[in-house]
């Protein structure tokens, strides 16, 4: 044991006349102040700027602080190299080695200090410890380094982060964390925080399990949204379709009027019509009859021009004075206008306009009305329907029929149905089919559906035209044996004149109210 302390205080006289070599360069470091105001300054303390601007007694160098990472392992457990160690255990297991301190050692900052092992097992000749602190200046204390036995190699990845915590404020060996690195892992140290691996790689499978099932979620209602808006294109574009049909409808009738007011000038000079075409250049088709001319205002009753203006559709047909006019007043009764879509459409009549008073008689306002299907709140009854068909088509275009007296049933918007006595007049287009009608109800009577009655149901006029001539051939039967009861034209109606008794006519002044019917007439 005596051996290595005499050859340390051998090399300490050898070199003790020596001159200390030069140390690097000092490098340029500011006060504290001159580093706020990022201003360089000599190494004296104070410096001149801190005794310029009076703050010379707090002129003081700043304390670095350490930089990087904490180190992860204790700086205590070393391993030595294995082939080293297995060399120098086959060497001599009870002989004592040393290692000489290198030539090049001349200051006492590098001078290192060579122990003995007590088992004998020596250290690695290729491995020197260096001194970072006075106390390890030739102090003769021996360090010793051991292999953690299998207790140690088997710590949790807490007691890693605890000492590292623990040596985060500043450690007593500079040593590189390279060679630690590479020393854990020749020493067996990778089975070390294992556990904690272990346990991230399970958190991010969690989380990437997660992320997918919310985008798989997400792009499933990004599916049923646009879906969704599809169907309410769709929808948008269907509901924008039946508007512009409605728009036309309504607008059809003020352009014929402007037509005819431009044509009825020219028909009405015989110099400015054109001579007709010869025979060899005669069309091969012939275009669909025009509305006959309107008649002068003055010839027009007081009725049909106030009818005219709530119905534009009457500004196609000519109604002399003489002729029956089912409107004798608008507001006197309930009155009604459908409009017929045609003969092959399966469409039931739409509601074109109704008065206050037929609104109120079912319960609704007239903008709820107006639009809606007919038989929503009218039952068609298919004898009447047979014997309606041959009038319904094939008259004369742009003509107007007689007026018919008419039963029918209607239902309210409580469900209560009543039948009512109505005066019904037709209004036929260009082609001789019925395209528009008007009612006026007369009387009226609680009832319920008879047989071939029926609610939301619509036959077309075409499959009635296959019963038509029946349907004639009891119409005119029946128009000739109730020729009293017709007021203006044929009768279409079943029920025998002693029926009429108990219908309550339509009055302002003494209305008979349903059971169920909510006091709405005192309006009226």
């Amino acid at each position: 044991m005596e051996a290595p302390r005499q050859l340390q205080d051998h090399h300490d006289e050898a070199h003790h006349d020596l001159p200390s070599e030069p140390g690097p360069n000092p490098i340029g470091k500011a006060c504290n102040f001159c580093r706020i105001s990022h201003t360089a300054c000599g190494p004296e303390r104070p410096c001149r700027r801190c005794i310029k601007i009076g703050k010379a007694h707090l002129c003081s160098d700043v304390q670095m602080r350490k930089r990087g990472r904490p180190r992860k392992t204790d700086p205590r457990y070393r391993p030595r190299d294995r082939k080293a160690a297995a060399a120098a255990a086959a060497s001599s297991s009870s002989s004592t080695s040393y290692v000489a301190p290198p030539d090049n050692s001349t200051d006492d900052r590098h001078r290192m200090t060579v122990a003995v092992h007590p088992n004998g097992a020596g250290t690695d000749p290729g491995h020197q410890q260096r001194a970072t602190h006075p106390g390890h200046y030739d102090t003769g204390v021996p360090l010793y380094f051991t292999s953690p036995d299998s207790s140690q190699r088997e710590l949790s990845s807490d007691d890693d982060d605890n000492g590292s915590d623990d040596n985060d404020g500043g450690s007593d060996y500079d040593d590189d964390d390279d060679d630690d690195d590479s020393a854990l892992e020749d020493g067996g140290f990778v089975r070390r925080g294992s556990s904690a691996v272990k346990a991230e790689s399970q958190l991010a499978n969690n989380v990437i399990e997660m992320m997918s099932a919310e985008m798989r979620k997400m792009r499933k209602e990004n599916h049923d949204l646009r879906e969704k808006m599809r169907r309410l294109k769709e929808k948008h574009k269907q509901a924008k379709k039946r508007l512009a049909e409605f728009l036309d409808l309504d607008q059809r009738p003020h352009t014929r009027m402007k037509i005819d007011a431009i044509e009825l000038p020219r028909s009405s000079s015989p110099a400015s019509a054109p001579p007709p075409p010869p025979s060899s250049t005669a069309m091969p088709f012939s275009s669909p009859p025009q509305p006959p001319p309107l008649i002068s205002a003055a010839a027009v009753s007081p009725s049909l021009r106030e009818a005219r203006k709530y119905l534009p559709f009457l500004n196609h047909y000519n109604i002399p004075p003489e002729r029956p006019f089912v409107i004798d007043n608008m507001f006197s009764h309930p009155i009604s206008a459908v409009v017929v879509n045609g003969m092959e459409v399966s469409t039931p009549p739409l509601f074109l306009f109704t008065n206050d008073a037929f609104a109120t008689m079912l319960q609704f306002l007239p903008s709820e009305l107006a639009g809606s299907s007919l038989v929503g709140v009218w039952a068609q009854n298919a004898a009447i329907a047979r014997r309606m068909a041959p009038v319904l088509v094939a008259k004369a275009p742009w003509s107007v029929s007689e007026v018919y007296r008419m039963s029918s049933l209607l239902r309210r918007r409580d469900g209560t149905t009543f039948r009512a006595v109505s005066h019904v007049q037709f209004f036929y287009d260009h082609s001789g089919m019925a395209k528009y009608s008007i009612a006026k109800m007369l009387k009226w009577k609680n009832d319920v559906l008879h047989e071939g009655e029926q609610f939301d149901s619509w036959v077309g006029i075409a499959n009635l035209l296959q019963h038509g001539q029946l349907g004639a051939t009891d119409g005119d039967s029946a128009s000739s044996e109730r020729d009293d009861m017709c007021y203006l034209a044929q009768l279409l109606f079943d029920a025998p004149p002693s029926d009429y008794a108990q219908f309550a006519d339509y009055s302002h002044e003494d209305i008979h109210q349903p059971q169920h019917q909510h006091q709405v007439w005192d309006n009226i």
